[in-house]
């Protein structure tokens, strides 16, 4: 992206699970996600998150358990959320390549038959949202709000902050250049809300 190249889509083949526990008034709690990485196809040193679109920053209390090496191009705030976004956003990992090692064969992980199987591994992460009695200062966030099932997930390419892919029709977050869409085979209409799609509707993800 923004360009087709070989238009395949092995560059994460990543699994999800959320545990949401939440209290009788059907406000949030807390959340466990783990994120397990079968593979990745790419050459480049990707990164992947993901944003809760009806979830402002100040209502998370904490977040922990991301794989963030220092010096990371990503830059969090005191409660692990990414620094600068108008909606709460989680940094996963910061590079596929610390998540499962390369084995020294092969583009990426086990995604070519040739190339010694790596064994998959899983980021877990915790996120806080009541602690101690209290929710987190932007107030709690109801069942029906958190709209699990259609956060936002997407990879930043390249070790380029700039640079996410998300999929069909989710909107880039507020670090991600926006100068790029609507380039090369990209066919973004942000007036139409349309993101990540070819002229003749082609995602860049699944």
């Amino acid at each position: 992206w923004p360009g087709k190249g070989d238009y395949d889509f092995n560059d994460l083949i990543i699994d999800y699970d959320f545990a949401v526990t939440k209290d009788d008034d059907d406000y949030i709690q807390n959340i466990t996600g783990v994120f397990t990485v079968y593979a990745y196809g790419a050459s480049f040193h990707n990164g992947f998150g993901f944003t809760l679109p009806n979830v402002d920053p100040d209502q998370l209390i904490s977040v922990s358990g991301y794989e963030i090496q220092s010096g990371s191009i990503f830059t969090l705030a005191s409660n692990g959320l990414e620094d600068n976004q108008s909606a709460a956003t989680v940094i996963v990992y910061d590079d596929s390549y610390n998540i499962l090692t390369h084995p020294g064969v092969g583009i990426g992980v086990n995604t070519e038959e040739s190339a010694p199987y790596v064994a998959i591994d899983s980021v877990v992460l915790q996120m806080v949202f009541f602690d101690n009695g209290s929710f987190a200062s932007g107030g709690p966030v109801s069942y029906d709000d958190l709209d699990i099932g259609n956060f936002n997930p997407f990879i930043i390419v390249r070790q380029d902050r700039d640079v996410e892919v998300h999929l069909l029709d989710f909107t880039p977050s507020d670090l991600a250049d926006q100068t790029i869409y609507g380039t090369f085979d990209d066919d973004s209409d942000a007036s139409q809300q349309r993101y990540y799609t070819t002229s003749n509707n082609l995602p860049w993800a699944i």
